[in-house]
């Protein structure tokens, strides 16, 4: 591991903190990204071990990222330094990046924004809705109407529903024969 790389790469973050000038500023990223794209190597977005920790440096909040970053774990520290400082960059510092006014950031996105959203996707829940039957969604609206559920009248009461079942229970025995 060489050390120098990491300790060069805060310095040129600590060095677009508090800019004024706007040009200067996007000078500034562009030598930071610079550095990261030609000494860090680039995310493989399939890896299970880097996405998990992608995804484990993606939750950590704001005010508890600076110390993430140096816990970062052996064996990925290399290709997840780069998303981590950005993210320091922009969710602790700050820094009105924009992405317009960088000749680099277009590499930087497409060196580091694949495994970013890969380990975005990773970390997120799939979501399974619960289905329910008609009824149970009548009941729902009836409920939060206070009015009656007439879905259910009719399906209990008219003689459409009784032919229904009717109907039903024919086809029912006819596939038991």
């Amino acid at each position: 591991m060489d050390s120098n790389k990491y300790t060069e790469a805060v310095r040129l973050l600590n060095h677009c903190r508090d800019v004024k000038d706007n040009v200067e500023l996007h000078v500034r990223l562009d030598l930071f990204t610079t550095h990261l794209l030609d000494n860090f190597p680039v995310p493989d977005a399939t890896d299970p071990a880097q996405l998990a920790a992608g995804t484990a440096l993606l939750r950590v909040p704001a005010s508890e990222l600076e110390t993430a970053v140096r816990e970062i774990p052996p064996g990925v520290e290399d290709v997840l330094y780069p998303v981590a400082l950005m993210r320091v960059a922009l969710a602790v510092y700050q820094i009105p990046l924009d992405p317009s006014k960088m000749k680099t950031f277009d590499q930087f996105h497409k060196a580091y924004g694949k495994f970013i959203m890969a380990a975005v996707e990773h970390g997120r829940s799939p979501y399974v809705p619960n289905p329910k039957t008609a009824e149970q969604a009548q009941d729902e609206i009836a409920a939060s109407t206070g009015r009656p559920n007439l879905f259910k009248e009719w399906k209990d009461n008219s003689p459409a529903a009784a032919d229904l079942k009717q109907k039903l229970a024919a086809v029912k025995n006819s596939q038991d024969s």
